[in-house]
């Protein structure tokens, strides 16, 4: 993967290099210098490549879904998280990643003409 590769990569993921970082376990300088291009640590790429495996799944899973929903008349709802700790819990990503998530799965949904909505995960209100 080239510099520009990386930087489009881990735009494509939502992915800040302080999370990056903690994930490779180096210092945010660090991946602020691959961003530069600078030389990255061996099992970099292939780590950013395995996201990027994940999300494409992730998309395709909804694309399916949005198949079978649409057979019986229904539309995709996909979930959007307002905290940090919960988006973690429940996706086991930043909210960054997952609002990335959900921007790749809109585009995939529109593009294939499917019926889709964002519902909010969490009550912005507390009781």
């Amino acid at each position: 993967m080239n510099a520009a590769e990386r930087r489009i990569t881990l735009t494509a993921l939502g992915l800040i290099p302080r999370v990056l970082a903690a994930r490779l376990g180096v210092a945010v300088r660090t991946v602020e210098r691959w961003k530069a291009g600078e030389p990255v640590r061996a099992g970099t790429d292939e780590y950013l490549r395995g996201q990027v495996a994940l999300y494409s799944k992730r998309v395709a899973d909804i694309l399916a879904m949005a198949e079978n929903l649409e057979e019986i008349g229904e539309s995709v709802e996909l979930f959007a998280y307002e905290s940090e700790e919960t988006c973690m819990e429940r996706t086991g990503l930043t909210l960054a990643e997952h609002n990335a998530l959900l921007g790749h799965c809109v585009i995939a949904l529109e593009a294939a003409e499917f019926e889709w909505r964002i519902i909010p995960a969490e009550s912005s209100s507390s009781s």
